[in-house]
């Protein structure tokens, strides 16, 4: 860990995003969200899910300053992020936080999908202001920012270069305020794991050490050689609360299985492995060794999970968690994520996961997704509703939503809002 990140640690933990607002990506139109500390997304297949989570992983990049290896990782054209029903290549949207003192700031955006970077850009907080403004006919690359305080301005200058995604992708640490930084830092450490595989988990990492695991989860077994003895040690202890018979976990360099076979291999990087043992038979209690190519869906993603909590990052995000993991495993999982120290963002089709919150929990966090008649994806809690509302008061709140034809409440929730425009 660098000097730098360490000093704003404590900064960056502290703060939390509480409201997103996005336009123009993709089905994300004049959409908004507001986030608690741990949220859990339901909702039909095709209500944008999905998409938000992509959308979550766009801002981390912005921030990275990295859209164009980004979009070539998903195989998307710079175009694919904007909505079907606009020739608008811009997407404008505003990220909302507060910190430990609950002091409140926000990031506004707007983004040209054609160059890749922000062409305005706004950060606010603690009566302090930062603005990029490149909206004006000047020539390309050529920046105006201004810093101001108490609506004062105090700085102006002029930038010429480019760059991807945000302005302050490119200053260097300790070359902008601190509060500054916490925001660059929060927001690029923004991790989303919508695209974990097995197939990429199984494979051995083709870099030697990585502070991630990954989009795909490709790097998982170099992030745990990364993190060090002590700290997989520390994943041990949890991933033997659910299989006492593994007793190890080991980070190899690559190819060992064919080096142990006598195979020659040249391969860098490294690969996963572990060893379980199980109460003494005829065959004795010899310790097997499984390659990370023959572990098992569930146990290669409950790892990665655990291992995103020892990550850096400010913000974890996983698609569809329940699958390939049992059900008795569920209330464990729920668990470590709900008191994990990142905000996270889960999505489930599954009414048991969710069966282990408690009321109040389920009341902030259950997010319900769907699409408008216009095909635009809209977002509600989901127990703020009357109908489920009701339901929480009887049945857990997974029996809640398992007992809930979601095609019908898209219909109340059109005849609420319905009802309120004709109120306001």
């Amino acid at each position: 860990m660098t000097q730098s990140r360490s000093r704003i640690g404590t900064l960056r933990i502290a703060m939390q995003i509480t409201k997103i607002k996005v336009n123009n990506f993709k089905s994300l139109v004049d959409f908004e969200i507001d986030l608690a500390k741990f949220n859990c997304i339901v909702g039909l297949n095709g209500s944008g899910k999905s998409t938000f989570l992509q959308f979550m992983s766009f801002l981390s990049q912005l921030m990275r300053g990295d859209i164009g290896n980004w979009l070539k990782i998903r195989e998307w054209e710079t175009t694919d992020c904007i909505s079907w029903w606009t020739t608008n290549t811009t997407i404008s949207f505003s990220v909302n936080f507060i910190d430990n003192n609950s002091q409140p700031g926000y990031w506004s955006v707007a983004y040209d999908c054609v160059s890749l970077y922000c062409v305005k850009e706004e950060i606010v907080f603690n009566g302090k202001t930062f603005i990029v403004d490149n909206t004006s006919e000047e020539e390309i690359g050529n920046y105006k920012f201004y810093v101001a305080d108490n609506n004062s301005t105090f700085e102006t200058g002029t930038i010429a270069f480019q760059y991807e995604g945000s302005i302050l992708s490119v200053f260097k640490e300790k070359k902008i305020t601190d509060v500054l930084e916490a925001i660059k830092i929060i927001i690029r450490d923004i991790e989303s794991c919508d695209l974990l595989a097995p197939t990429f988990l199984r494979k051995g990492s083709s870099v030697e050490k990585s502070d991630n695991i990954g989009l795909c989860g490709e790097k998982l077994a170099a992030f745990l050689w990364t993190i060090g003895k002590d700290k997989r040690d520390e994943l041990l202890i949890k991933l033997r609360a659910l299989f006492p018979q593994v007793r190890k976990i080991e980070v190899h360099d690559n190819d060992s299985f064919q080096s142990s076979l006598g195979i020659p291999t040249n391969l860098p990087g490294k690969e996963l492995s572990i060893i379980e043992i199980y109460n003494k038979n005829k065959f004795g209690t010899k310790p097997s060794i499984i390659y990370a190519n023959q572990i098992n869906d569930g146990f290669l993603r409950l790892v990665a999970f655990l291992a995103q909590k020892e990550t850096q990052s400010s913000f974890l995000l996983f698609d569809e968690i329940e699958n390939g993991i049992n059900q008795e495993l569920v209330e464990y999982l729920l668990k470590e994520l709900v008191e994990a120290r990142q905000q996270i963002v889960v999505t489930t089709h599954s009414p048991l996961f969710l069966n282990y919150l408690d009321d109040e929990l389920a009341r902030d966090s259950v997010h319900y997704f769907y699409k408008t008649s216009e095909g635009f994806t809209r977002c509600k809690k989901f127990f703020s509703l009357p109908s489920t509302s009701e339901k929480l008061g009887t049945l857990g709140p997974g029996e809640a939503i398992a007992d809930t034809n979601l095609y019908r409440l898209n219909e109340e929730i059109e005849r609420l809002d319905l009802n309120k425009g004709k109120e306001d």
